[in-house]
């Protein structure tokens, strides 16, 4: 036992006692009075000797009461405490790992016969914590609720009930999510501020209730708490294997083959945290059905258990090539693992496969004849890259699409090129230049601060040729230009390789051909903004010479330029050509109708619904952030009015290799620092502070209450007597 305040009990002492015992050593004063005899009055005789000044105090059973609930009274003063017999602090916060490791169903078998998994063990811990909550200082302890998982979350403010901290603890769900300890701590530090700026010396203390499979905590991420770690997990002990049969997923992609885009090859790596090897059969599903070479065979090692009590988990990859039906459609692609273990959430993973994408392209050549006509090479070069569409436009429609788009007090959705992914301008220079991937030969990006120059060669005879060009850039690969001559010949005078362009945009200007007379080809580069709030790359591509002007057009290097181009363009305006998914803890940009104000998150797998607030913008559509979303599986995302959202369907993976390495961490393993095994050994992770510790003041409080009733008794049977 302890005292937390022993110079107070040593003052109380040093005043109380003193004055107890000279209440004995003070002679009475008593009246006289004149009788006939005193043989009667012995007993006063004795009292005038008691009452002698100086003279030894004599025993006595009411004064050894006396001095007893005096002690009892100093003792309270001082502040008596029990080490190890609960929380220690007057701030406590109970902070409870719910992230995917802790699903693993190692945790022993619950009163059904069920499996417990290591949340329950969590949450009986927790219940242990609040029910030994007692009082520090003078005041009751007051504590919170924390679930830790992507997006750590406070259920309970500060408080003293313990009512409620017991049903928040009760309502932690279980997520497949993986852990955050950073953020939690940020948000223990914004729970923990005082009001107003004042400041106390008690320090927070955060129980952390997990199987320890957390990141490490930096001192910086303590953040002026002390951190005490209580294990949630199987059973350890000296002869324990600390491996735990899982098998899991921790990575997975896909992606078409380049020149056969029906073709899909999917990779997945899997990790074995268990004692023995592992063989399975690997499947691949697309929509729910296997496709040919959709099961492989897998041997997966077994984990290495290192001193120290680190685990090296074995690994092995798994490859699948099959073949889409209709690669025009979006599918889903699933990697199953078929195998049942002790944690379910990473042993499946999905990917979404999006659909051969092909973009719509918006073609403005001169209009002198009716119909417009661009010229024939590059019409031809367009046709082979296998666009969506294209539409040739004359300039002057060009122009009077703009200016009706002003006149509507510049309408986005008049504009010319609304709805087209690439721009090719055929020797015409619009005053306003589209808001959109551009292609352009012959005329200048005025726009961007571009100008066209050109001049004689020194013999006299107006041409250009080619000097040098950027072999890697992605829109000249394999394309070769030493025979490339332009006449009469054109350069481009461009602004410096970084600056603002006129509209007050960051622009990058790289040169990708050198001629004879300055740059013949060269690529801009914008930073915008996209409907979903993420920054983009909106590229032009601008030639100083028109194909008619040079030989280029019907050399094979052209309509292999034209491809990379189109490529190069419309790489950031296009959905993606991979397959993809997100993790558990992600958030996914989405666009809902305008009118919705919410997007609503169903997956098939468990019945779960999520609801997510979008927000309408000046575009007619709604935009807003799904995620993230709790629970792995494929989830289908619909307005809560009328209209499809873009995407429609996301996958959710676990992909964790900390998560899926559910180890039993010895204590050597939690951390730097001693660690809590138990709510008794409450031991500091930095080495501050005490362990916890319950003040028993109040029981000796009661204590002095007994004795000075017992004393009451004894000087009023002795006054019967």
């Amino acid at each position: 036992m302890t005292f937390l305040a022993p110079v107070a009990g040593i003052i109380g002492a040093a005043l109380a006692v003193p004055a107890l015992l000279l209440l004995y050593f003070l002679k009475l004063r008593r009246r006289p009075l004149r009788v006939s005899s005193v043989l009667l009055w012995e007993q006063a005789a004795r009292d005038l000797q008691v009452n002698v000044p100086l003279r030894m105090i004599r025993w006595s059973w009411v004064l050894l009461l006396q001095l007893l609930a005096l002690a009892c009274l100093l003792v309270a003063l001082a502040r008596p405490a029990v080490p190890g017999a609960g929380p220690a602090g007057s701030r406590i916060i109970i902070l409870i790992d719910c992230s995917a490791s802790m699903s693993a169903t190692d945790g022993g078998i619950g009163p059904a016969g069920a499996p417990r998994t290591r949340l329950d063990l969590a949450r009986d811990r927790a219940l242990e914590l609040i029910d030994t909550l007692g009082r520090t200082g003078s005041s009751r302890a007051r504590a919170m609720v924390i679930a830790l998982d992507a997006s750590p979350r406070a259920l309970t403010r500060f408080t003293s009930n313990l009512g409620e901290l017991r049903e928040a603890v009760r309502a932690i769900a279980p997520t497949d999510q993986p852990d955050d300890l950073a953020a939690a701590m940020r948000l223990v530090e914004a729970m923990t501020a005082e009001a107003d700026g004042e400041e106390t010396d008690d320090p927070a203390v955060v129980y952390l209730i997990s199987d320890g499979g957390h990141a490490a905590l930096s001192p910086q991420d303590r953040r002026g708490v002390l951190v005490r770690h209580v294990y949630a997990g199987p059973a350890r002990g000296a002869d324990a294997d600390p491996r735990a049969d899982n098998l899991g997923i921790v990575a997975i992609s896909a992606q078409r083959d380049p020149d056969d885009p029906a073709l899909v090859r999917v990779f997945a790596r899997i990790q074995n945290a268990g004692p023995q090897e592992v063989s399975i059969a690997a499947r691949c599903t697309l929509d729910g059905r296997v496709p040919e070479g959709g099961i492989r065979a897998v041997a997966v090692p077994a984990a290495s258990a290192a001193p120290g009590g680190t685990i090296e988990p074995g690994e092995a990859g798994v490859h699948f090539t099959i073949r889409q039906t209709d690669p025009g459609i979006e599918q889903v692609v699933v990697v199953d693992l078929n195998r049942e273990d002790l944690l379910a959430a990473d042993d499946a993973a999905a990917l979404v496969l999006p659909p051969v994408w092909r973009p719509r392209v918006l073609l403005v050549a001169p209009d002198s004849d009716a119909p417009p006509r661009p010229d024939v090479f590059l019409i031809q070069a367009l046709e082979a890259t296998e666009p969506a569409t294209i539409r040739i436009l004359g300039a002057t429609e060009y122009a009077a699409g703009v200016a009706t788009a002003l006149q509507t007090g510049g309408d986005a959705r008049r504009v010319p090129w609304r709805g087209f992914d690439l721009v090719v301008l055929d020797r015409v220079g619009p005053e306003v230049w589209p808001q959109a991937p551009t292609l352009s030969f012959g005329v200048p990006p005025t726009a961007d601060g571009v100008e066209l120059t050109g001049g004689p060669e020194p013999g006299g005879r107006p041409v250009a040729r080619v000097i040098a060009w950027r072999r890697n850039h992605p829109a000249l690969r394999y394309v070769s230009l030493d025979t490339l001559i332009v006449a009469p010949g054109a350069a481009l005078r461009m602004p410096a390789e970084s600056h603002a362009d006129r509209a007050g945009r960051a622009a990058k200007f790289t040169e990708l051909v050198d001629g004879t007379i300055g740059p013949l080809l060269i690529e801009i580069e914008h930073d915008t903004d996209a409907q979903d709030g993420a920054e983009r790359v909106m590229r032009r591509i601008a030639a100083a010479f028109a194909l008619e002007r040079s030989n280029w057009g019907p050399d094979v290097s052209f309509p292999v330029f034209i491809a990379n181009a189109v490529e190069r363009l419309t790489e950031s305006s296009g959905p993606s050509r991979l397959a993809w998914s997100i993790d558990t803890g992600a958030r996914l940009p989405v666009v809902a109708p305008a009118a919705a104000r919410s997007v609503i998150a169903r997956t098939g797998t468990a019945n779960l619904e999520r609801v997510f607030a979008v927000s309408p913008t000046a575009s007619d559509v709604a935009t807003g952030l799904v995620g993230p979303l709790d629970r792995v599986g494929v989830w289908r995302l619909v307005g809560a009015t009328q209209g499809a959202v873009e995407p429609g369907v996301v996958a959710a993976n676990l992909v964790s290799p900390r998560e899926s390495l559910i180890a039993v961490r010895p204590r050597a393993a939690l951390g730097p620092g001693a660690r809590a095994d138990t709510l008794g050994e409450g031991l500091a992770a930095d080495g501050r502070g005490r362990g916890g510790e319950r003040e028993v003041w109040h029981w000796f409080v009661l204590a002095a209450l007994g004795l000075m009733s017992i004393e009451w008794f004894v000087y009023a049977w002795r006054m019967r007597a």
